[in-house]
């Protein structure tokens, strides 16, 4: 029977090996090797990555976690151009993010008791769809694809922690907190969210211990609000960079089915007569972004 728990971030950066192809294969063997996270021309030895419309990752990886964890989910921060993901020979899928995380269930495929064979496939910005949002940089020569963000595997309980989102309310000292669960089982499960702050240094706890009773959905989504009073409030600066901490706890059955800690600052960003305004004062932006 599958084991609930904190979860468990194993990392899958380091050295993968790297071969360009087909669509449908790499040529040969694995020729070289790359860095995750990098760019295809940081191979070693390096081949002319330019010739090829396709480059194919492998990765031989074992589970680090020491119990069996209901869901799994594979992480890969930013890759160019266009992603396809097998684990241990089954497509766990396909994205055309760029610049944006991709998330993929390798729950069904996993191997704990035994090596697994991660293959990644990124293709060349020209074999990218018309919808994509790659976007037009015309102070870019050219356009290398690679895997360039961190790669993760997360094993957690069921409901699992999807996503959350602090927004500071400085002027009324609190914190909402905007929890989104997912839910990989067919039938809707009960749960207690459990939603803590404290500051980051020194661990103090801030404002009083909140708790959810709430069902996920079958198969989906469920989102779930806190509003946390912030006292004393600290707000974030670049001269005073005080930072918080939220927690949240998934309680299922009296288990913890997951945890996820998120690290923010108590601060506001406003327009305002067309200047930019921090916690209520005009700052004056050094730079640009304009290609």
């Amino acid at each position: 029977m599958m084991r609930t728990g904190p979860r468990r971030v194993q990392s899958l950066n380091g050295l993968w090996d790297i071969a360009p192809g087909t669509a449908e294969s790499p040529r040969g063997e694995w020729c070289s090797k790359v860095p995750v996270p990098s760019l295809v021309d940081c191979a070693s030895p390096p081949y002319d990555w330019q010739a090829f419309s396709y480059h194919w990752y492998h990765l031989e990886f074992r589970v680090n976690s020491p119990s069996l964890r209901e869901t799994a989910t594979l992480r890969i921060g930013q890759a160019m151009f266009g992603t396809a993901v097998w684990l241990n020979g089954s497509l766990l899928g396909e994205d055309i993010a760029c610049y944006t995380s991709q998330e993929y269930d390798a729950a069904p495929y996993l191997r704990h008791d035994g090596p697994n064979h991660l293959t990644v496939r990124v293709g060349l910005k020209e074999t990218l769809p018309p919808e994509s949002a790659v976007g037009k940089d015309q102070e870019r020569q050219t356009f290398i694809p690679g895997i360039w963000g961190d790669v993760t595997l997360t094993l957690a309980g069921n409901p699992r922690i999807a996503h959350v989102q602090v927004i500071p309310r400085n002027r009324e000292s609190t914190a909402e907190v905007i929890v989104t669960l997912r839910n990989t089982a067919r039938l809707p499960v009960s749960v207690k969210l459990v939603s803590r702050f404290r500051e980051h240094a020194s661990g103090r706890a801030v404002g009083r211990v909140q708790e959810i009773h709430s069902a996920t959905p079958g198969a989906g989504d469920s989102v779930h609000s806190f509003n946390h009073t912030v006292d004393p409030l600290i707000p974030w600066s670049p001269d005073c960079p005080f930072l918080y901490e939220h927690s949240v706890e998934v309680i299922v059955e009296g288990d913890v089915a997951d945890t996820l800690v998120t690290r923010f600052g108590m601060r506001e960003f406003r327009i305002q007569d067309g200047g930019f305004f921090l916690n209520g004062r005009r700052i004056f932006l050094k730079g640009g972004n304009i290609a």
